[in-house]
């Protein structure tokens, strides 16, 4: 999603192919990126195929829960809200 605004927006920084890269893009030109926690969330992601503690994958999902989908919803309510008239053209 948020590489696809980049490339409507004609941030050239859409063309990598990195995750972070466009993190760190979205954080500058966007005002509902928390970029340590979207950091954080593509750090879990990666991390997540490693993790054999049970205490661990408790924190992930504590984490999913209490952060990332909190993040998720406020993005998503920016989204709509910015660009809703022309979600369908993206």
């Amino acid at each position: 999603m948020l590489k696809e605004l980049l490339k409507y927006e004609g941030r050239k920084e859409a063309n990598t192919g990195s995750p972070r890269e466009i993190i760190k893009a979205a954080y500058t030109i966007y005002d509902f990126i928390d970029e340590d926690v979207w950091i954080s969330m593509l750090k879990s992601r990666n991390d997540m195929t490693h993790i054999y503690n049970g205490e661990a994958a408790r924190e992930l999902v504590k984490d999913i829960l209490n952060v990332y989908i909190p993040e998720f919803l406020k993005m998503k309510n920016a989204v709509l809200s910015q660009y809703g008239h022309i979600l369908d053209e993206i």
